[in-house]
């Protein structure tokens, strides 16, 4: 009885000291950045997803998945901005995404430093779950005193301090890389159905939030495709059969929140621009549209897979080209 009260007071005291870190974490990270400008991209990243939750357009960022920068967007409601719709930067598109966001923030009597605080909440949050997540693949893969380890060195990390409020993608591409591994650990431990929907869920939120989590989704279907293989070695046909179903029901419930999402942020796109803006999009990066692409964008129903493939060509095409070194 004594052990039992004992081990349940260690674990109360654990919450509390996690909890305690992620909100010190939180504070100090907002905190730092109230003072701070805009970096490169927050400016068109806050203002592309602003239109994508009000006006459902995807002309501004067309390049970047849609979540990350969803995420501030209903907060920013109470600030009420002015979208410049009458903006030359708006009728050219994703090529004067820059200039959009510039004139969001600046040129149409914006409260540019409101919309900032505003727009960094949600990123603090994204950047304590990645915090909790940790803690909880930790305390799985190696006990509870580890797991507090790994989030007090999270949590006074100044890269992550640092770079946790800003609404870039380099804090959310962490969160997803790590949600999706913890996700195909808990499946492969346990392949059932709620597994599965679990890892799709993870794999839909964490390519919304940046497309080169694609390379995590690559390596582990490369692995659940050799356990696969094992398992047939062995003839265990039914554990095949499970393991096969149930990836194919995450794949499908992956692809479901990918093409949901793209679909919330596009639904309202006229066609009779978005042709020009991808194809000048495109020929900047000289990028040649296959067909296949073209067909997708054409067809209202597939749009929204033809606007995230658009996204992953052009990460493609910059990492090939010229951008190797990433924020974190």
């Amino acid at each position: 009885m004594l052990f039992n009260k004992i081990t349940t007071s260690i674990k109360i005291n654990a919450t509390y000291i996690v909890v305690f870190l992620l909100v010190s974490y939180g504070a100090l990270s907002y905190a730092s950045g109230l003072h701070d400008s805009p970096t490169t991209d927050e400016a068109q990243h806050i203002a592309a997803g602003y239109i994508n939750f009000v006006l459902h357009d995807y002309r501004i960022n067309m390049e970047k998945p849609p979540l990350f920068r969803l995420l501030s967007a209903p907060l920013l409601m109470f600030a009420d901005p002015i979208i410049p719709v009458t903006d030359k930067s708006w009728e050219e598109g994703a090529i004067s995404s820059w200039d959009f966001g510039n004139a969001f923030f600046y040129l149409y009597g914006n409260d540019a430093d409101l919309i900032l605080m505003i727009a960094r909440i949600p990123m603090v949050m994204l950047a304590m779950g990645l915090g909790l997540i940790l803690y909880l693949f930790t305390k799985e893969l190696a006990g509870e005193d580890a797991a507090l380890i790994v989030v007090f060195l999270f949590a006074f990390s100044p890269s992550f301090l640092a770079h946790g409020k800003y609404v870039n993608t380099d804090v959310p591409a962490a969160f997803g890389f790590v949600l999706v591994v913890y996700r195909y650990w808990c499946f492969m431990k346990k392949t059932s159905r709620i597994e599965a929907v679990l890892l799709g869920i993870s794999i839909g939120i964490s390519v919304m939030l940046k497309q080169s989590v694609l390379l995590v989704v690559f390596w582990i279907t490369l692995f659940i495709s050799a356990r696969a293989f094992f398992l047939m070695f062995h003839k265990n046909w039914r554990e095949v059969r499970i393991l096969v179903g149930e990836t194919v029901c995450a794949a499908m419930v992956a692809l479901l929140l990918i093409y949901g999402m793209y679909w919330f942020a596009s639904y309202l796109y006229p066609e009779s621009v978005m042709f020009q803006h991808v194809n000048s999009f495109m020929y900047r990066w000289q990028i040649v549209l296959p067909q296949n692409v073209v067909d997708l964008l054409s067809n209202r129903t597939t749009r929204p897979l033809g606007l995230f493939v658009v996204g992953v060509l052009r990460e493609m095409r910059r990492v090939a080209s010229y951008q190797v070194q990433y924020f974190l």
